[in-house]
């Protein structure tokens, strides 16, 4: 299978040095776009933005949600707080196994298949720096174009990267 806009392959560090290779795929929409919904109502909380409802009502959270990431990213001391956001997300996120597991449905790390619920607790077991990064690099191949365009480009996601980083050394 070719790398193309469906595929990714990326090496991801565990929390204590090694390095294993990721094979991510893109969600078909039937099921990614009820994930990325699912999503929002879990991000919408870092926002203190309740996503719920009908598309219109969603389709208006996001927006607020998109304006007060836009305000956080103007300024620097917010920049470097975006990372914290993403571990905050991070955690909600873990808090909703079924999210967790809908996201690596299609990924697999050194061969193992994440969505296998031995290979998933195997390979994350005391290593939940690693889980957090897989868990953006999914959001960033299935959501990555989408956010990047509503959020103003792809450096956006650049700097997420980037700040979750900075805050990953602070642990």
């Amino acid at each position: 299978m070719a790398d193309d806009r469906t595929t990714k392959r990326v090496k991801i560090k565990d929390d204590y040095g090694g390095e294993h290779d990721y094979l991510i795929i893109a969600h078909p929409s039937g099921k990614g776009w009820p994930l990325l919904l699912r999503l929002l109502k879990v991000g919408g909380k870092a926002f203190n933005v309740t996503v719920s409802g009908s598309p219109s009502k969603v389709a208006a959270e996001l927006g607020e949600m998109i304006d007060k990431y836009k305000s956080m990213m103007e300024t620097e001391v917010s920049k470097s707080g975006i990372g914290n956001l993403v571990f905050s997300l991070a955690a909600d996120l873990l808090e909703s196994p079924e999210i967790v597991s809908g996201l690596f449905a299609h990924t697999a790390r050194d061969r193992g298949d994440l969505s296998r619920p031995d290979d998933f607790d195997s390979a994350f077991q005391a290593n939940y720096g690693e889980l957090v990064f897989a868990i953006v690099e999914v959001i960033k191949l299935n959501y990555g174009p989408l956010l990047s365009r509503l959020l103003g480009g792809a450096s956006v996601l650049q700097g997420l990267g980037a700040s979750l980083s900075t805050a990953a050394q602070k642990l």
